[in-house]
């Protein structure tokens, strides 16, 4: 009877002990401290191999690091509108405020930078017409193309347009400079 006593009281110490190893993970992560919740799953793992909960605590940590990391680099690129879809994304998994606060501040300067890229396509849409009126499909191609991949219907209907004016469906499409439409 000692014997099982024992063995239970063991085993409720490991849960415990277990559970307070694992606290300073949770609550790493709960700071958006990512790569120090993945350094406490990971010992906790190593200790605990077998224990699904830490990993995945561990997944979700590290997730949420790659998401803060492409969101940061995207920021620091001045791409505004996919820092946004990052942290928002981020927000979804993690609701921490700082990303919420992050999310609106960078709401303002996606919205700029989402009417210089259609301004910008437009103008390009434009000097693709002149070219496509003039029949100089080469410099048409270029500029409907440029104005496609950001965004332009127009542009896209136009560039087949082209394409079919100069009967070149397949060097256009086969081509690497236009395979990203």
């Amino acid at each position: 009877m000692k014997t099982i006593l024992l063995i239970c009281a063991f085993c409720a110490c490991s849960i415990a002990i277990m559970g307070q190893d694992c606290k300073v993970g949770n609550s790493y992560f709960e700071l958006g401290k990512y790569q120090e919740a993945i350094t406490e799953y990971n010992s906790c793992l190593s200790q605990y191999a077998d224990d699904a909960t830490i990993e995945n605590a561990k997944v979700q940590a590290e997730k949420c690091l790659d998401l803060l990391d492409r969101a940061q680099r995207a920021e620091s690129n001045r791409d505004y509108i996919r820092a946004l879809d990052l942290y928002t994304e981020l927000y979804t998994i993690h609701q921490l405020a700082a990303y919420e606060n992050k999310s609106s501040e960078l709401q303002e300067l996606a919205d700029k930078q989402q009417i210089e890229i259609e301004k910008e396509s437009r103008g390009l849409y434009n000097e693709g017409l002149e070219f496509f009126h003039k029949k100089d499909y080469d410099k048409a191609i270029s500029k409907f193309y440029s104005a496609a991949s950001k965004g332009h219907i127009k542009a896209m209907y136009y560039l087949g347009e082209c394409c079919y004016a100069k009967n070149e469906w397949l060097g256009v499409w086969n081509s690497n400079s236009y395979t990203t439409l």
